[in-house]
């Protein structure tokens, strides 16, 4: 064992352990040398002898050695132990228990240390979900209906893509089977009340992969998607983004700029147009053969879109009722229709001639399925109850990397 004692303490003192190396006739004067003055050459030490101290000096104590040891260390503390000096064999055993005491100490507090840690982690975790817990519920209950209330950043573009690829499980034969037999069917046609014509499985798988690679393009560029609120800090449930004409969710009125960020909204993309035409000429076509069975009805009259508002209803999307009436009065005049492109998972569409939930009727909206309002029924009162979780095409995942969720397109004339 290997020891440096430098300071004086009443119960270790450098006089009383180390006189007995003096010789009796050197001066007390004079410091104490404890190497001896001639190097000596001795044998090395047995295994059996150093396996021995090595379990010495690691030894646990308990019971009276204990309390004798901790009284020796509270009155020792000015004593500075380390290695460089070596201690004859009278003090050994004493030195040894000390230092295996010392290394007990060391030990112990080095367990504080570590559960000190572990509470500090701990605590902060708490603090942690604490505070997310009051961020979540930082809701505005001002905010108008279930349309509303988001705590997520509006200043970045949002993605309608998985920020990574995800390897998705190809779908079963049954499942392609059902998708193909469906696409081989066509669209059909329902006129669902007067002005409201529904066209079931419009959309290819084709064009809907082309409309969503596009609005992901312009999704990320000026004028993409972004978070709109409100003016009393409500959010709504929806990411947003607008073609041709902004509109502005605080005003409620249509601008050439988005007045968050100063962005001009892209333009309608042909393609989306051209389908929207054919659209319009389909439900005419139906809304007339209704019209001859059931002796009447009203014509969808043809609409040349300037705006298209783009929405994206993640799993928890929704919009409560409302009406759109921020187009022109000449083209509410004219009852010119909303055409409606419903792309991604199923949504609970709620429609009504009052602004009440309860008495609004509902329709589930599929991927394709194309919503032609217009007419008598222009001003009804339209909205999203929710989203049907895992109900896109697998055909349409495989071909993109579209986030779980809807991707709506409402075109209409300013």
């Amino acid at each position: 064992m290997s020891y440096s004692i430098f300071e004086k303490d009443e119960h270790f003192s450098v006089e009383d352990h180390y006189t007995a190396g003096n010789s009796s006739n050197e001066s007390n004067t004079r410091p104490s040398d404890i190497f001896l003055k001639k190097k000596l050459v001795g044998l090395k030490p047995s295994i059996l002898q150093l396996n021995r101290e090595k379990r010495k000096a690691t030894l646990k104590f308990s019971g009276d050695n204990k309390d004798i040891l901790q009284s020796t260390l509270s009155s020792s503390k000015n004593i500075n132990l380390s290695g460089g000096l070596f201690v004859s064999r009278e003090y050994e055993n004493k030195y040894v228990k000390f230092g295996a005491r010392m290394r007990c100490d060391l030990v112990n507090r080095m367990k504080d240390v570590t559960l000190a840690w572990h509470e500090s982690v701990s605590s902060t975790s708490d603090k942690n979900v604490e505070l997310s817990s009051v961020e979540n519920h930082k809701i505005d209950p001002k905010a108008d209906g279930p349309g509303n209330s988001s705590n997520e950043n509006s200043s970045s573009p949002f993605d309608i893509f998985l920020k990574k690829k995800v390897m998705r499980l190809k779908p079963s034969f049954l499942e392609l089977n059902r998708e193909k037999k469906k696409a081989a069917k066509g669209f059909s046609g329902i006129v669902i009340r007067p002005g409201m014509v529904l066209l079931k499985n419009y959309l290819s798988i084709n064009n809907q992969v082309m409309i969503v690679n596009k609005c992901r393009q312009l999704g990320l560029g000026e004028g993409g998607f972004y978070q709109p609120g409100f003016q009393d800090g409500g959010l709504l449930h929806l990411k947003m983004m607008c073609l041709g004409k902004n509109w502005d969710c605080q005003t409620r009125r249509y601008g050439e700029i988005r007045p968050i960020d100063g962005s001009v909204p892209p333009r309608i993309p042909v393609e989306f147009s051209q389908l929207v035409e054919k659209a319009i000429k389909e439900s005419k076509s139906l809304v007339a053969t209704n019209s001859n069975e059931t002796k009447g009805g009203d014509e969808i009259p043809l609409l040349l879109p300037d705006i298209c508002v783009v929405n994206f209803y993640t799993s928890t999307g929704k919009l409560g009722l409302h009406q759109d009436k921020g187009e022109s009065k000449k083209s509410l005049r004219k009852g010119l229709p909303i055409v409606s492109f419903s792309i991604g998972d199923s949504a609970e569409f709620l429609y009504g001639d009052q602004k009440d939930v309860d008495k609004a009727d509902t329709l589930i909206l599929e991927s394709g399925d194309v919503l032609i309002f217009g007419e008598r029924s222009r001003n009804v009162f339209h909205g999203v109850r929710s989203i049907r979780k895992d109900t896109a095409p697998k055909a349409l995942l495989q071909e993109t990397n579209l986030q779980p969720g809807r991707l709506n397109l409402t075109f209409r004339q300013y």
